[in-house]
């Protein structure tokens, strides 16, 4: 892909995820500078991008290549959850105002709000992918043209998928889905040391619910023990919504007969699949709209929250959990908890 205005990319942290926006990017019109500590990691760039790039072992060595480009500059922020914030601080630092950040954006509410502040200095877009299939769209009109109103509750289950890691997406779209940021919190979360990306990092398990405005919620279960795919359905007042393993969704109905004969909520009645294929997810030029804002941005900036909105509630949740009670997000955390940096990735 080309266009008008090339760019300087800069990416920080080349795991697989990196590696998959280098790919991307690479087909774009600029230069790539890429960073990285891992020499294999740099070896695959200059082994498999053809494009013009540079590889670094760190930011500092990578500083001079960059502040001499009078290319337009954006930063991919990759690597650890638990280096996020200070690599953006480090970037921006270097006169780098725009930024795709993978999630979680940053590890603790300090660093969130602080991002947050800086809404008129940087533009921020997350790593949240659902955003951008049509998931929410179509759970919208498909709840109510045909299941007799908007959802009212979202669970998601699964294996080892990592409430941080996994569950933060679907913590992210339920507030797509529900229009607004959930209101309270609580958890029962534990850690293990099985995190791909390292053993220092945490990989929470466990059930966490959160509660939103007009007597809405989300329930995710995600447990160590098990190598299933997480699923998730949506509960709507005539039937739900079956998000599968592949994120395509399937929808059920009540009887409308039985409905007619006893309209009362209280009167439950077994959903039946709708007789049709699943609705995928809309994957076709998915980076592309994903990096338009980046790409395509007249320079402006914007409120950065609902880019913060879904790591934030997910931290609040951690919080719920150590504290082992029920946690309001707009009360003001004690300043041990306000600033604990979790071990999140």
């Amino acid at each position: 892909m080309q266009n008008a205005e090339p760019h300087q990319f800069i990416i920080l942290g080349l795991g697989s995820i990196g590696k998959r926006h280098a790919e991307f990017l690479s087909s774009y019109n600029g230069e790539l500078i890429c960073i990285d500590p891992n020499p294999e990691a740099r070896k695959w760039v200059i082994d498999n991008i053809q494009s013009p790039t540079s590889v670094f072992e760190s930011l500092q060595e990578a500083q001079a290549n960059i502040t001499s480009s009078s290319l337009k500059k954006i930063g991919v922020i990759s690597n650890w959850g638990t280096l996020h914030f200070q690599s953006i601080l480090d970037l921006k630092a270097l006169n780098i105002k725009n930024f795709y950040v993978e999630k979680p954006i940053a590890n603790s509410l300090r660093a969130l709000d602080t991002l947050e502040e800086m809404s008129d200095q940087l533009q921020l877009i997350g790593g949240f992918q659902n955003r951008y299939t049509n998931i929410s769209e179509n759970i919208q009109q498909i709840s109510q043209d045909e299941l007799g109103g908007l959802p009212t509750m979202m669970t998601v289950s699964g294996g080892a998928a990592g409430m941080v890691t996994n569950g933060v997406h679907f913590l992210d779209l339920s507030i797509s889905i529900f229009g607004s940021n959930p209101t309270a919190v609580v958890s029962n979360l534990s850690s293990s040391n099985i995190n791909p990306r390292s053993k220092e990092l945490d990989f929470w398990e466990g059930s966490a619910s959160w509660e939103f405005s007009e007597n809405r919620y989300l329930a995710i279960n995600f447990t160590n023990q098990s190598s299933v795919r997480q699923t998730a359905e949506i509960f709507c007042p005539k039937g739900k919504i079956r998000i599968n393993e592949n994120m395509s969704m399937d929808i059920f109905h009540r009887n409308e007969s039985e409905i007619l004969t006893d309209n009362r909520m209280i009167r439950l009645g077994t959903a039946i699949r709708k007789d049709s294929d699943p609705i995928a997810p809309l994957g076709d030029q998915l980076f592309n709209r994903i990096f338009s804002p980046l790409l395509q941005g007249d320079g402006s900036h914007h409120n950065n929250s609902r880019e913060l909105s879904a790591t934030k509630a997910m931290i609040f949740a951690l919080i719920a959990s150590k504290k082992e009670k029920k946690v309001f997000l707009s009360e003001q955390q004690e300043k041990n908890w306000y600033e604990y940096e979790w071990q999140i990735s």
